[in-house]
């Protein structure tokens, strides 16, 4: 424990790479939730990592270790874990009421229950505990792309590769729409389709981060480009952002008046696109079966309306009425009362099982506390980074419940506390050498 943890002054090379090995192992497991067919859901990476991960913080933080990243929490992130934590206790319990409640007058589908739960085990804990992992949010956006990059080997893997597909089939758990065996879209490690999209996106923070900060501009920059790329094989929603995000750190940059950085990114983004450009044709031929092409064919001859905006009019949403007002216990299904939802919406899933007034409540609670906390970061590439992050989130909800596929609001929740813990740290250090200085002023006089 000493070595994974070591003090400042004990960090070697080695040392680095294999903290950075195993942290990014600790966030591979959680925002992918492997599951090999035949293990229990219990045994799950994500759950394996929280067990892991729940025990290293209760080490550090009830021994007497001397360990100065460590023993230092932000109030404003305490205490906005407190907020988080409130608010999943009173999701948890009033779903739980209308759930049974709702049962019993003879509602039924797929039941909200799961979403409160585990919503109350990992939002309120699992950013806490990888605040005590890692000491600096530099270290954290490394440990980021390491597990996004893990994850991308095996995108490729799987979409250029009958045989690759057919193993994973025979022994992963995919819980999607499309099985292993597709070849209409690119599958990973615990994830497909557009969740596989949004949780590669995440690698995309931290390559942004790490841009943003004018570190190894080359290095990252190339590490943007693998990513996208397995991003492009498996969903337009992740796809979207990541030119979003490439185009913000383009305006930062240009605020910044860093040209030189911000020429490099160019070239190197046009170097990229013409590799992929001439690599495509090679792998892809049959691509008219590959639905990301499909997608873009339809938006160039069908401008009026995107696939995304059809979808949403197609999708089966159940009026305001005392069961939705009340909440059904249920994001699919059909109330006591004779409302259907069947929608992919994360908004209107909520709606629909928690009831209106506790969707708003939630949402906003979430959203604004989080907004608030991260108003509270000093460093400009991490506030500009984190509001990005936080805009993604907000608008991805309209498409799927990502906050509770996990991957995001925690990672959100892990930056901002890892940023508030190391400017509190850097605070403290200010105060003590100020005080040593007027200690020194007084002796010399």
């Amino acid at each position: 424990m000493i070595s994974f943890f070591p003090n400042n002054n004990g960090i070697n090379k080695k040392t680095s790479i294999i903290r950075i090995a195993i942290l990014s192992l600790l966030l591979f497991g959680f925002i992918y939730e492997v599951q090999p067919i035949g293990i229990p859901d219990l045994l799950t990476s994500r759950k394996i990592v929280f067990y892991i991960s729940g025990a290293i913080y209760y080490y550090l933080t009830f021994s007497k270790t001397k360990i100065a990243h460590v023993n230092m929490e932000s109030r404003v992130a305490v205490k906005n874990c407190m907020i988080v934590l409130r608010l999943a206790i009173i999701l948890l319990v009033y779903v739980s009421i209308i759930y049974f409640i709702s049962t019993a007058l003879g509602s039924y589908g797929r039941s909200a229950l799961s979403f409160a739960v585990l919503f109350f085990v990992y939002a309120p804990f699992m950013p806490l505990f990888y605040s005590k992992l890692f000491k600096t949010t530099k270290e954290f956006a490394v440990a980021l792309i390491v597990a996004t990059l893990l994850q991308c080997i095996v995108v490729f893997a799987d979409f250029f590769s009958a045989n690759v597909r057919v193993f994973l089939f025979e022994h992963f758990v995919l819980d999607t729409n499309y099985s292993y065996l597709t070849t209409a879209r690119a599958s990973g490690l615990g994830a497909g389709e557009s969740l596989l999209s949004i949780n590669l996106f995440l690698g995309l923070i931290g390559c942004g981060y790490m841009l943003l900060q004018g570190k190894y501009t080359l290095l990252f920059v190339l590490c943007y480009g693998i990513i996208t790329f397995a991003v492009f094989l498996s969903g337009s929603i992740g796809l979207t952002f990541s030119l979003l995000l490439l185009i913000t750190i383009i305006i930062y940059l240009l605020y910044k008046k860093k040209v030189f950085r911000i020429t490099k990114i160019i070239l190197l983004v046009i170097v990229l696109i013409g590799l992929i450009i001439t690599i495509i044709p090679e792998f892809f031929n049959d691509i008219e079966n590959f639905e990301i092409y499909k997608k873009f064919i339809d938006f160039l001859y069908n401008r009026n309306e995107s696939s995304f905006i059809s979808s949403l009019s197609r999708q089966q949403i159940a009026p305001i009425d005392i069961d939705t007002i009340l909440g059904t216990g249920y994001h699919a299904g059909e109330s006591w009362m004779g409302n259907t939802t069947r929608a992919d919406s994360g908004y209107i899933k909520s709606y629909f099982g928690f009831g209106l007034p506790m969707a708003i409540i939630f949402y906003l609670v979430f959203y604004i506390s989080t907004f608030k906390t991260i108003k509270k970061i000093n460093d400009l590439p991490t506030k500009v980074i984190t509001f990005f992050f936080l805009a993604t989130i907000i608008i991805a909800e309209i498409k799927e419940p990502y906050i509770f596929h996990f991957g995001e609001p925690i990672l959100i929740l892990t930056i901002v506390y890892i940023s508030l813990n190391q400017q509190c740290r850097m605070e403290l250090m200010n105060k003590q050498d100020i005080k040593q200085i007027k200690e020194i002023n007084k002796c010399e006089e």
